[in-house]
């Protein structure tokens, strides 16, 4: 689902913790991963500079949004795009409710855990399939526009095959700041440490 200009945000606290420790690192930029319309990224780009990564049709809505960013095509049923080291080295990267709608969320996965190896951090969320529909409920996802969901541990466990090697933080955050129901899983890798935050 892509958000709107008009409608309640998706996974708000997605977006406030990459500002959070964007605050308390020596980032530059932040790179979101299927950025959609953009709007999550706009208390963020009045520090940071902006890569949205998305299709066409995201990237249409966001360059109204965020005139100022740098924005890629591309499919990522194949992954991620180069993007040079020097940038991710100096980077958050966000890929917010990205994985479920891709027929192929191995090859984006593995591509981001490459990146968590370079850059200080990033945040990947997911539905957790068990709290948004019940673990009695075994399918097919309830939104159409997801092609698979995974419950928390399933994730991580996915996750790990992929190439994750520190996973810092797994826990959940709420799904958007309408419903604010804790059903959205939320993961933390990269090269630092929350311990590294500076206060």
């Amino acid at each position: 689902y892509m958000d709107l200009p008009g409608d309640f945000m998706y996974q708000p606290h997605v977006y406030a913790l990459a500002k959070f420790l964007g605050a308390r690192s020596e980032v530059k930029w932040i790179v979101d991963i299927g950025c959609g319309s953009g709007k999550k990224l706009l208390p963020l780009a009045e520090k940071f500079g902006i890569i949205g990564i998305d299709s066409s049709d995201g990237i249409a809505l966001a360059t109204q949004c965020l005139p100022k960013a740098q924005f890629i095509e591309f499919d990522l049923e194949h992954g991620l795009p180069p993007l040079p080291e020097y940038v991710l080295k100096q980077s958050i990267v966000i890929c917010s409710d990205v994985v479920e709608h891709l027929r192929h969320p191995e090859r984006l996965l593995t591509a981001l855990a490459a990146v968590a190896e370079i850059s200080p951090y990033v945040l990947i969320s997911t539905p957790d399939r068990d709290r948004a529909r019940g673990w009695l409920d075994d399918g097919p996802p309830g939104n159409p526009a997801h092609v698979m969901e995974w419950a928390g541990t399933e994730f991580v466990r996915f996750m790990r095959r992929c190439g994750f090697k520190n996973i810092q933080f797994y826990g959940h955050t709420i799904n958007s700041d309408f419903h604010r129901v804790k059903s959205t899983i939320l993961v933390l890798v990269g090269v630092e440490t929350v311990c590294d935050i500076r206060k």
